[in-house]
């Protein structure tokens, strides 16, 4: 089965009838993505040169905020407007579980909150800025929804530049029992529901990498294990490398 639906894929490929067609990106989209990467770093050299903690701490308080402040400013965009359904207010996307672990790393420099924040932030909310499951406007859900998927590996990146946090070894067989919860979680909550939390019950409207899995939805699901297992992999290499050097 899986066999044949790669054959179909790149089938369609080749004629190019692939189903997914990536739009141009916004430039609100450019913007974030550059300082999703590049903000960081400038932060880290600014700290660097001034050589002081308070400026350092209230950087992270500075995420921390603007985290928080994107997330309820999200959802009282929504209820202000008579749009905050069971999907919008319960947190359980995969990027409300990052936001909450990325929060507790900056305030508190936890280890378990800092690989989480690692893991999640940059496998599943940093490609959500390269294909943004939202309609892309000048409204504040596009705001909302770019500023928090910037800050979550933004944030990540500024812990590793100024104070150095790694994850620790295991942290790959730790962050898939954390995502193994965490998909034990959603799929209840959406048979319950009926919603849509982590894209488990369907694909979103807009085109992303989604459109690449099954159809079946037991085989659709398993993808998901997949695409986790090869991205936390990815991830984790290069401190088991530099920990082996050692």
């Amino acid at each position: 089965m899986a066999t044949g639906f790669l054959v179909k894929k790149l089938e369609e490929l080749q004629s190019g009838r692939f189903p997914v067609t990536f739009a141009s990106m916004s430039s609100i989209q450019i913007g974030f993505i550059v300082f999703t990467f590049l903000g960081p770093v400038a932060l880290w050299l600014l700290s660097r040169k001034v050589q002081s903690r308070r400026l350092a701490v209230g950087i992270d308080f500075a995420f921390a905020g603007v985290l928080l402040a994107a997330y309820v400013l999200n959802l009282a965009w929504h209820w202000k407007n008579g749009l905050l359904s069971l999907q919008r207010a319960l947190p359980m996307q995969l990027c409300d579980w990052a936001a909450f672990a990325t929060l507790a790393a900056l305030l508190g420099r936890r280890a378990m909150a800092f690989e989480l924040a690692y893991f999640w932030g940059i496998a599943g909310t940093a490609q959500a800025l390269f294909t943004p499951a939202v309609n892309i406007g000048m409204d504040v859900p596009t705001w909302c929804f770019f500023i928090l998927h910037s800050a979550i590996p933004a944030g990540v990146f500024w812990l590793m530049f100024e104070f150095q946090m790694r994850p620790r070894p295991g942290a790959f067989l730790r962050i898939m029992a954390w995502s193994q919860w965490y998909l034990v979680c959603a799929l209840l909550v959406n048979r319950w529901t009926g919603a849509n939390f982590g894209f488990l019950a369907s694909r979103p409207e807009q085109k992303t990498m989604l459109d690449f899995f099954p159809d079946p939805h037991w085989l659709y699901v398993l993808c998901f294990e997949g695409v986790a297992v090869v991205f936390f992999l990815v991830l984790d290499l290069p401190w088991i490398l530099q920990r082996r050097k050692k």
